[in-house]
C-alpha cells in the first residue's frame, strides 16, 4: 500500500492581514469610500448591489486549482511563521465590486505564481452576480484607463475619488498592514439532500453495523472485521527523518484537540524516534477547525507499493 499526502481540493495561498487595527482602517475606508455622494449615485444608477466578503481580509499570492502543486508547497513551507507587511495605495470600485490595491515588496512578489495580469490587492466587497475571482483583472483594467473628462470627482477628507474608465478611483492615505502567509483550502461543504427516512429506511439503517457509524468529528473508524495493512520496507533506503518546520501558535493550538483524540483512539502512540515526517494542520472551511496533514513522501521512498503506481495527472 503506497502511502501518499492527497489533497481533497483547490488550495489558496494568501497574506492574511492579521493586525485588527489594519482590518479596522480598511474597512472604515471602504464604508467611507461607498458613501461618497458621487460613488452612491453611481452605484444606484448602475444597479450595483455590493456585498462584503465573506473571508478574512488577505491578499492572494498563488491559487492552486488541484491542490497538487507539492513544489510551491515545499518551497514556501518555512515561510508560514514569518510576519510580512503590505502598503495600500487605492481603493478600486468596479462593476465586478470593491478592492483595496496594495504594493508587495520584493520578498512578497516572490511568493506570487500564475498571477499575470492581475494587480495584488485585498477583496472588499463583490458585486451580485460577480465573484471575488474577477477583481484582480478589475483592478487591472481600470488602473489602465484613463481619467474622463468632466468634473467625476469627489473629495471628502482623506478621500479623494475619480472616474477612471467604468469605474471610481479611491485615493487615500498609504497604510501598513502587518500580515502572514497561510495556506487555505477552498472545497466548499455542499448541502446534501435530506433523505426520505420512512420506516422501510429506518429499518436498512438498523441492519448497518454501528462501527461504521461516526460517533465524533475526529473518529476515525476501527471496523475490527477489517485485514490488516501490512507495510515492507525497502532494504538500503535510509529511514524518513524530515525536520518539522514552525506552526503558528494558532495552528498548533487548533490542531492539538485533533491530536489527543486519535492519541485516545490510540490512532498514533506518543513515542521517541529517530524518524520523523513534518504535519501542516490546515484550518478547514467556516474557520474553528483545522484538519491534520502529514506530509509522507518522504516515507513512500522507503516503503514497497503494494499495488503499482498509476500517475494522476491534475485536470485541465
Amino acid at each position: 500500500m503506497t502511502l501518499m499526502m492527497t489533497e481533497l481540493g483547490p488550495v489558496v495561498y494568501w497574506l492574511r492581514i492579521v493586525s485588527q487595527e489594519g482590518r479596522d482602517k480598511l474597512t472604515r475606508d471602504w464604508e467611507s469610500a461607498k458613501r461618497l455622494r458621487d460613488v452612491e449615485e453611481w452605484l444606484r444608477s448602475n444597479d450595483i448591489e455590493l456585498k462584503e466578503v465573506e473571508l478574512p481580509l488577505h491578499c492572494t499570492v498563488y491559487y492552486d486549482k488541484t491542490g497538487q502543486d507539492f513544489d510551491y508547497s515545499d518551497r514556501v513551507h518555512e515561510e508560514y511563521a514569518a510576519t510580512r507587511t503590505l502598503m495600500t495605495t487605492a481603493l478600486w470600485i468596479g462593476k465586478e465590486g470593491a478592492a483595496m490595491e496594495v504594493e508587495l515588496t520584493a520578498k512578497e512578489r516572490e511568493l506570487m505564481k500564475h498571477r499575470e495580469g492581475l494587480t495584488p490587492h485585498v477583496s472588499m466587497a463583490v458585486s451580485k452576480g460577480h465573484s471575488a475571482r474577477e477583481l484582480g483583472r478589475m483592478l487591472t483594467r481600470l488602473r489602465c484607463a484613463s481619467e474622463p473628462p468632466g468634473r467625476d470627482s469627489e473629495t471628502q477628507s482623506t478621500l479623494h475619488a475619480s472616474r477612471r474608465g467604468d469605474g471610481w478611483k479611491v485615493r487615500l492615505p498609504d497604510q501598513i498592514l502587518t500580515c502572514m502567509l497561510e495556506r487555505h483550502e477552498m472545497n466548499s461543504e455542499r448541502p446534501c439532500r435530506q433523505a426520505n427516512r420512512g420506516t422501510r429506511m429506518e429499518e436498512r439503517l438498523q441492519e448497518v453495523p454501528v462501527e461504521l457509524w461516526t460517533r465524533h468529528p475526529n473518529d476515525v473508524g476501527r471496523v475490527l472485521a477489517a485485514t490488516p495493512v501490512s507495510i515492507q520496507i525497502k532494504e538500503g533506503i535510509p529511514l524518513p527523518r524530515v525536520a518539522q518546520y514552525p506552526l503558528r501558535k494558532e495552528a498548533i493550538e487548533g490542531i492539538a484537540p485533533v491530536i489527543a483524540s486519535l492519541r485516545d483512539q490510540g490512532v498514533i502512540i506518543p513515542t521517541k524516534s529517530q524518524c520523523n515526517t513534518p504535519i501542516l494542520p490546515v484550518e478547514k472551511p467556516g474557520g474553528n477547525k483545522w484538519r491534520f496533514v502529514q506530509d509522507l513522501r518522504a516515507v513512500n521512498k522507503c516503503v514497497k507499493a503494494s499495488f503499482p503506481v498509476v500517475p494522476h495527472p491534475p485536470p485541465p
